[in-house]
């Protein structure tokens, strides 16, 4: 076991463990016994991927954004969730807004949509108003047809680039 510095004690373990639960509330349910535990466990897993806690709300269903937002965060800090919520919050506010979700990954457009779909409950209108993909996808999409008609040229390549 290391020795802790001169000067320096090591805290006890169980006053560590209790002060982190005191404060990571928003990730720890502390149930009072196995009736609660039951009630938490009997709720379907997809519902888990759409749930947004209280502290997250604010974020979410604020009043206005003058514009795009980005969510930033680090893992697990439930950034997915937030977005999700927020594309749910602008298009209820707005029935003629169009919501532009995009992210850096197949993998993660794909389920944004699915949970999306969650989320709104299979609202095909709503669903219709949204547009999940990928940065690059919808970079070519904007430039791909200007470059069909040869008013742009192509990217540059590796081999271009290392030239220049």
């Amino acid at each position: 076991m290391a020795r802790a510095p001169q000067g320096l004690t090591r805290p006890d373990p169980d006053e560590t463990l209790a002060a982190a639960i005191a404060n990571t509330t928003s990730r720890i349910t502390l149930v009072s016994g196995p009736d609660e535990l039951a009630e938490i466990l009997e709720k379907p897993f997809a519902a888990w991927r759409v749930f947004l806690h209280p502290s997250q709300r604010r974020v979410a269903y604020r009043v206005s954004h003058g514009g795009p937002v980005q969510v930033t965060g680090g893992p697990g800090t439930g950034k997915t969730v937030a977005a999700l919520h927020l594309v749910k919050h602008l298009l209820t506010r707005s029935p003629n807004a169009r919501v532009l979700p995009t992210t850096y990954t197949n993998a993660l457009a794909a389920s944004l949509r699915e949970n999306l779909g969650l989320l709104l409950d299979g609202d095909a209108a709503l669903l219709d108003r949204v547009e999940v993909t990928t940065e690059n996808a919808y970079a070519h999409g904007v430039v791909g047809p200007y470059r069909r008609q040869g008013v742009l040229s192509s990217p540059v390549g590796d081999r271009e680039e290392r030239q220049v």
